[in-house]
């Protein structure tokens, strides 16, 4: 796919998780590591997985309302979404 420009555009699918109260995040982090990882790369149209903590307001006071950002470059949504069949 490409953008007006010429650019290649990848598509992104984006996941927002908030943790339920309690939750130790270096549970979470171990999760992520040993399971979605790892699951992530056997799936064919996942180029690349990441997870990200957010930590704090980016802008202004207000808290954040979630507490990762998880995103999955992939080679195309159709073939993303047969993979997960």
């Amino acid at each position: 796919m490409e953008s007006d420009e010429g650019d290649v555009l990848m598509p992104l699918v984006v996941w927002f998780s908030r943790l339920q109260p309690g939750t130790d995040t270096a549970v979470y982090a171990r999760f992520a590591r040993d399971v979605d990882y790892p699951a992530a790369s056997r799936v064919p149209s996942i180029i690349r997985y990441r997870s990200h903590r957010i930590q704090g307001p980016c802008l202004g006071d207000a808290e954040p309302d979630y507490d990762y950002v998880e995103t999955a470059e992939i080679t195309d949504i159709e073939a993303y979404r047969k993979d997960l069949e």
